[in-house]
């Protein structure tokens, strides 16, 4: 799944602004290395560090130990009240103002963010980059006039700028693993899933990729366990041949070491028809 584009994100935006400003944050979590979910009670921002974020009342379960920056994190916002939630300036910057004066900014470009502000000072950060240190001021440029071929992104290439922007979408719709706030020319609607909101289309898919991603993995493990099995036989195989090698080792030193005493034996029964010799 490609990250979002700004016009897609303004439809997220709309939707979880819409569902918890004005909502106490309870919980942070890190669900993995990139994703992070914030807990507003019935519904939770899932944030996937510059690729999307969404909203969801299934919040993904959460790791029993918290991360050391989430530990910082909820320091510093669990129990404030969310006031605005906005894009920041005119790229890909979203804010997350609480009380007590508190600001969280998602970077949802390159990499991503997350960057903890208090009265516009950096108080701390996910990831460091440079211009980043604590106490710092910073500073979001005011957005400039959005360019509408720009902000609709590359993906809507095919429509009047403008007019998609203006325009009221009830539908979004998941179609070859993408999600799409309209449909694409030769989109086969048949086969595509449609959502009443943008937030349940970027979910339905996220939660798709991650049970095709365990299926992919569980098989992985199984393949690994098969040739783990097929490792042990052939070890096993190997300390037989092995053990059968030494063996005729010891015969070949034995007939090496005695060949008079078994020269002597064959004369002595040249006449018998069998011949035993024991090899200690």
């Amino acid at each position: 799944m490609k990250p979002l584009s700004m016009w897609e994100y303004s439809f997220v935006l709309e939707e979880a602004a819409d569902k918890i400003v004005g909502s106490y944050l309870k919980k942070i979590y890190q669900i993995n290395q990139t994703k992070f979910s914030f807990d507003f009670g019935k519904f939770s921002l899932i944030v996937n560090l510059g690729k999307n974020f969404y909203l969801t009342s299934n919040p993904p379960a959460a790791p029993k130990e918290p991360s050391s920056f989430v530990m910082l994190l909820r320091k510093h916002l669990k129990g404030k009240k969310l006031e605005k939630f906005y894009q920041a300036c005119s790229d890909r910057y979203y804010r997350l103002d609480f009380s007590h004066s508190y600001s969280l900014i998602l970077k949802q470009f390159a990499k991503g963010n997350l960057i903890l502000l208090q009265n516009g000072k950096i108080v701390l950060f996910f990831y460091k980059e440079e211009g980043l240190e604590k106490e710092k001021e910073l500073y979001f440029e005011p957005s400039k006039e959005i360019q509408p071929d720009i902000f609709i992104g590359k993906k809507y290439s095919f429509l009047e700028p403008q007019k998609a922007i203006n325009q009221k979408i009830k539908e979004f719709f998941v179609y070859k693993d993408e999600v799409y706030v309209l449909p694409e020319p030769n989109f086969d609607t048949a086969k595509a899933k449609t959502f009443s909101t943008l937030s349940e289309a970027v979910e339905f898919l996220e939660l798709e990729q991650q049970q095709l991603s365990q299926q992919k993995e569980q098989k992985n493990l199984q393949e690994l366990k098969k040739l783990k099995n097929r490792l042990f036989f052939q070890e096993q195989s190997l300390a037989q041949t092995e053990k059968k090698i030494q063996n005729l080792k010891k015969s070949i030193d034995y007939i090496k070491n005695n060949i008079q005493l078994i020269q002597e034996k064959l004369m002595q029964n040249k006449n018998s028809k069998k011949i035993t010799i024991t090899i200690n």
